[in-house]
C-alpha cells in the first residue's frame, strides 16, 4: 500500500490527457522520473490554473473595451467558442507548453491573456499577435475587460487600469478580495512591477477609493500561487493520513466489508484510483485489488 505513489500515477495520467489538445505539448517528459508527488501535484496545479476549463461560459465586454481595427472577427470567433465551451489552449500563451512555467499577473488579479489570431490547422496555436486580450473567467462567465498591445516596449501586464475596469463592471466579483483599509500611497503600475517581481503582493486602489488585493490568491515566494500551495499541502497531507488510517484498521476494514457480504483479499491490496474536490472537501477512491471492492472516503 502506497497511497503517495498512486498518486503519482494518477496525476501522470492526467498529464498525458492534457496532451492531446496541442500537437507539441509532452508534460510527462518534463517529470523526473525520481521527481517527488509534491512537486507534480504543485505542477499540475500551476498547468490546470493557467488553462481555461473547457465549459460553456456567457461572455461580457466592459463597456472599455475597444478591439483593434482588423480584429473584430477573431474576437467574435473567440467568444463563439466560449460559448460553447470549446478548449482556448490555442489562442493562450504558449508558456503553457511548460509545466514550470508561471504567471504572476493571474496569480495576482485572475486575468488571462489571450492571443487574437487564427488556428489555420488543428491541434496547433493560433497564430501570436501583438494585441492580445486580457479576460477573466469563473464558473459561469467570461469577463473580457480590454485589448492591450504587448511586446518589446509594452507592459500591459502591470496596468492597474484592467483591475479597475473589472470594479467598474463588475464590482460583485471582487467583493471577497476587497481590503479593509486605508492604502495613503497609490502604487504606481511601475511600482506593481518591482513588487510582483519579488513576489510581493500588494493591492490595487480602484477609482472609488476601494482598495482590492490578489483576486487571484497571491504569489508565495518562490512565485507559485498561494491557492495552489495550500491545495498541494492539503491533499499530500491526507493522502498519508488516509493511507496511515487503512493501515491501523485493516482488521477493522475487513470484518466491515464482510458484514456486507464482501471477502476482501487476504492480505488485503488497497489501491488509490482518483481523488477530487468537490465543495471544499476532499474524495478519495481507493479500490481493494484483489476483490474489486469499492471505497469511497472523504477528508473531515
Amino acid at each position: 500500500m502506497d497511497f503517495k505513489k498512486d498518486l503519482k500515477e494518477i496525476l501522470l495520467t492526467r498529464l498525458k490527457e492534457l496532451e492531446t489538445v496541442i500537437s507539441t505539448f509532452n508534460y510527462t517528459n518534463q517529470i523526473d522520473e525520481h521527481e517527488s508527488v509534491d512537486s507534480i501535484y504543485l505542477k499540475y496545479l500551476n498547468l490546470i490554473r493557467r488553462r481555461v476549463e473547457p465549459k460553456p461560459r456567457q461572455v461580457l465586454q466592459s463597456r472599455e473595451l475597444v478591439c483593434p481595427p482588423g480584429y473584430e472577427q477573431s474576437l467574435k470567433d473567440i467568444e463563439k467558442e466560449i460559448i460553447k465551451g470549446e478548449d482556448i489552449t490555442p489562442y493562450l500563451s504558449k508558456g503553457v507548453q511548460s509545466l514550470n512555467r508561471l504567471d504572476s499577473l493571474l496569480y495576482d488579479w485572475d486575468i488571462h491573456h489571450i492571443h487574437l489570431g487564427s488556428v489555420a490547422t488543428p491541434g496547433q496555436f493560433a497564430s501570436r499577435t501583438g494585441p492580445v486580450l486580457f479576460a477573466r473567467f469563473q464558473e459561469d462567465n467570461a469577463y473580457f475587460i480590454q485589448i492591450m498591445q504587448h511586446g518589446r516596449g509594452y507592459k500591459p501586464w502591470f496596468r492597474q487600469d484592467l483591475v479597475k475596469i473589472i470594479q467598474k463592471n463588475w464590482p460583485n466579483t471582487l467583493a471577497s478580495h476587497e481590503l479593509n483599509a486605508e492604502i495613503e500611497d497609490q502604487p504606481s503600475d511601475d511600482d506593481i512591477e518591482v513588487w510582483r517581481k519579488g513576489s510581493i503582493n500588494v493591492p490595487v486602489v480602484t477609482s472609488n477609493g476601494t482598495p482590492y488585493i490578489t483576486p487571484g490568491g497571491g504569489q508565495t515566494l518562490s512565485g507559485h500561487n498561494i491557492l495552489d500551495v495550500a491545495l498541494k499541502n492539503y491533499v499530500i497531507t491526507n493522502t498519508e493520513r488516509f493511507e496511515t488510517f487503512f493501515k491501523a484498521n485493516l482488521e477493522v476494514i475487513k470484518k466491515k466489508a464482510t458484514d456486507a457480504g464482501e471477502v476482501l483479499g487476504d492480505p488485503p491490496k488497497f489501491k488509490l484510483k482518483n481523488i477530487e474536490v468537490e465543495n471544499d472537501q476532499l474524495i478519495f477512491y481507493i479500490d481493494e485489488e484483489t476483490s474489486g471492492v469499492k471505497f469511497r472516503s472523504t477528508s473531515q
